[in-house]
């Protein structure tokens, strides 16, 4: 980790976001058969995390809790359908029975 005085750098948290990422869509490629495509995302909670130009281009998400509705509200990003859902749902369950997917 390095800090400037006025930003902090983990490159360690980015490229653990992304290998973590990658495995999430092999497996579900593996379970589904279908490719997904799965966003990493790090969060920090208690930080403030300001977007700029730079974060928003970036393939890596840095945000903090208050801000999961970025991914949350699905806006005009076009829906899955409920098949598709239900396939990725199911996998995801068969990996992590104990995780809550209700809506």
């Amino acid at each position: 980790m390095s800090s400037s005085g006025a930003t902090i750098a983990s490159p360690a948290y980015l490229e653990q976001a992304r290998a973590q990422a990658r495995w999430l869509a092999d497996y579900l490629r593996g379970e589904t058969g279908e490719a997904t495509a799965v966003i990493p995302v790090v969060c920090l909670p208690e930080w403030f995390v300001q977007a700029n130009k730079e974060s928003l281009a970036s393939d890596v998400c840095v945000i903090n809790p208050k801000m999961t509705s970025l991914f949350t509200d699905a806006g005009s990003q076009p829906q899955l359908d409920s098949r598709r859902r239900n396939r990725l749902s199911n996998a995801l369950q068969k990996r992590y029975p104990d995780l809550d997917l209700t809506d």
